[in-house]
């Protein structure tokens, strides 16, 4: 019996299973009411300020505005309690919610006169080009720079008490200041890692997988599958940088429309050991199946580049650069047919809506591209089940 048949059996297992689980089509959920606000707490704050909105049926709230802006960010807590952050600008006024059914209103809330930053710690406090810093504070919401003396630097604001910042390029020992609308803050002094003049970084191994794969890449690439490319970068010595990487999916030898790509550092701190337990040990970029069409020539290959601007200064950058191919397939078109067995409990739920969730599992589990799936006719059951 080859590999189809029993994919099929087991699909036709499950159609069974569910049919003789009993119980026809459920009904349709009663539509949700719409949404009620009681309460704010507190009724004031300044940009950055957790405001928790009490009421009813806010379970599917999907934006909340301070006088006609976007909070910076929301959080259901509960059908009938969701938490938003003031955000920068926000003006004195009612608070609106929004639901699939619909918008409640509160009473006035007054935004009080805003803060200048406040830092209380970062970390690491040794740094080089590329380094990813955790600052910790107050007042983050509305940050508009941040800089290494002369030079700016790019950030993102985690919440109203935490900033992500990356180290420039050209960066010496100093303080960092972080600017909001109402003023400036500067940290407590860095340092420059020294250690930065003889690191050596390097690409260790590529990985493509899809369903399954080795490290030496043995499991071919099928065409039109999802997959995700692993980039394992190395380093000779400890650090904390955090450089891209550039990843170029090619066919052929041809760069696919869209690449390359660059990836994020997954942490600060380039490994000095190789390790594919977890996700952080490596820089990862997921692969939709429509990038993964018919091979040509040599296939599918991919060319990893670590830290492609040179933003980190490296014993040598000869060892930057890797190339892995892979041994590249098409097949055909997965087809099957699910029959629906009935009995007067109903037919299992399987309908032509509903016709790829019951092989979604099997096509990300197997080494198959296209699934073609159709709804056969129902059979009739006349077996009588024990209890």
């Amino acid at each position: 019996m080859n590999r189809t048949s029993h994919a099929f059996l087991a699909l036709l297992a499950a159609s069974l299973i569910a049919a003789c689980g009993g119980g026809s089509n459920p009904a349709p959920p009663a539509p949700a009411p719409t949404p009620t606000i009681t309460s704010l707490s507190p009724t004031h704050g300044s940009t950055g300020t957790t405001i928790t909105l009490t009421g009813t049926n806010l379970g599917n709230t999907s934006s909340v505005t301070f006088n006609g802006r976007a909070a910076f960010s929301l959080v259901v807590k509960s059908d009938s309690q969701v938490e938003a952050v003031v955000p920068a600008l926000a003006t004195t006024g009612a608070i609106t919610v929004t639901t699939l059914k619909g918008q409640a209103t509160s009473s006035t809330f007054t935004v009080d006169a805003n803060q200048p930053p406040v830092i209380t710690s970062f970390t690491p406090t040794t740094l080089m080009p590329g380094t990813v810093i955790t600052m910790l504070g107050s007042h983050f919401v509305g940050t508009s720079r941040v800089n290494f003396g002369p030079l700016q630097a790019s950030f993102t604001v985690d919440s109203d008490r935490q900033l992500r910042i990356t180290a420039p390029v050209g960066l010496t020992a100093g303080d960092i200041a972080v600017t909001n609308q109402e003023g400036t803050t500067f940290s407590e002094a860095f340092t420059v890692d020294t250690g930065g003049a003889n690191l050596d970084l390097w690409v260790d191994k590529v990985q493509f997988t899809q369903s399954t794969q080795t490290l030496d890449n043995k499991v071919p690439i099928v065409a039109g599958k999802a997959g995700l490319i692993r980039v394992f970068v190395l380093a000779n010595h400890f650090n904390t940088a955090a450089p891209t990487v550039r990843v170029t999916l090619l066919n052929g030898g041809v760069p696919v429309t869209g690449y390359p790509k660059l990836v994020a550092a997954p942490r600060p701190g380039v490994p000095t050991t190789f390790g594919e337990s977890t996700l952080d040990g490596s820089w990862n970029l997921a692969v939709p199946a429509a990038h993964l069409t018919t091979p040509a020539g040599t296939g599918y290959s991919v060319l990893a580049e670590v830290d492609p601007a040179e933003l980190i200064p490296e014993t040598s950058e000869v060892n930057n650069t890797a190339t892995a191919t892979f041994t590249s397939t098409t097949v055909p078109t997965f087809k099957t047919t699910i029959f629906p067995v009935a009995r007067t409990t109903g037919t299992g739920n399987v309908t032509v809506g509903n016709l790829d969730q019951w092989v979604a599992r099997l096509a990300k589990m197997f080494p198959i591209g296209s699934v073609e799936v159709t709804l056969g006719a129902t059979f009739t059951s006349s077996v009588v089940l024990g209890s």
